[in-house]
């Protein structure tokens, strides 16, 4: 019934989406149907979530909010929110099994991280997937927020399609964000390669980044600054495929 379910609720979704975790005596499950209008504070997308631990409604209500900040908040297809935005949590209790909080919120935000990147990898004309994690920023929510920024330039997304290690649109783009960088810290890496460091670029090996980049999905490291804050984004490249379906009347 939960494959069944999970296809019956898809829209412009490729393929039926699910994950599950085990827990102490418990299992976490959901499924979730999105991708397109996808960015921070969720999009247009369903998502549900079950589990068979007996937990409250008000530690429910907690342990899916700080999943779902690292999760579904943290995942920008193309900039664009929804208005009919869910993610609804529900515990039947039938285990019988009291788990512990800390545990509970890392098997659920298991379950909404998988759920997460696999409407990332089924987003509307992409080709690829880029996970990009922030730091140096004076607190976490500052780094999401300048992480939300740089996924949601096009231009930054139109480099991802051309395989291009163009950390000059990601400087660009931190820099029109309302969160303060130091451009004199900005380094960047992409796929593991060193391209910037303290706001200038050094030297590579050009031909091998193009060729892994080409290779599909990868990660861009970005620094700006000396804090403690961290924070990971997923997005995806801006295609030609995506214009020319979200071109064509409904």
């Amino acid at each position: 019934a939960g494959k069944q379910a999970a296809e019956a609720i898809m829209t412009t979704d490729t393929v039926a989406k699910q994950a599950t975790a085990v827990g102490t005596g418990y299992t976490v499950g959901g499924m979730v149907k999105g991708a397109g209008m996808v960015r921070p504070d969720m999009a247009t997308m369903l998502c549900v979530i079950t589990t068979d631990a007996q937990v409250s409604p008000a530690v429910l209500d907690h342990a899916l909010r700080r999943a779902v900040s690292v999760s579904f908040n943290a995942l920008t297809l193309d900039g664009c929110a929804s208005t009919n935005d869910t993610v609804i949590l529900m515990a039947s209790g039938v285990s019988g099994a009291e788990p512990d909080f800390d545990e509970f919120v890392d098997r659920l935000s298991t379950v909404c991280l998988d759920l997460a990147n696999q409407m990332a990898h089924d987003a509307e004309g992409a080709s690829r997937v880029v996970t990009i994690e922030i730091k140096g920023t004076t607190t976490d929510q500052q780094a999401r927020a300048l992480g939300r920024d740089i996924c949601d330039s096009d231009l930054v997304r139109a480099s991802f399609f051309g395989g291009d290690p163009n950390w000059g649109r990601l400087l660009g783009a931190a820099g029109a964000s309302s969160v303060p960088i130091d451009p004199g810290m900005f380094s960047v890496s992409y796929a593991g390669t060193l391209v910037a460091a303290d706001g200038v670029s050094v030297e590579s090996d050009q031909v091998a980044l193009l060729a892994r980049m080409e290779q599909g999905d990868f990660d861009i490291a970005v620094t700006v600054g000396g804090g403690t804050g961290t924070a990971t984004i997923v997005t995806t490249d801006l295609t030609p495929a995506y214009v020319e379906f979200n071109g064509e009347r409904s």
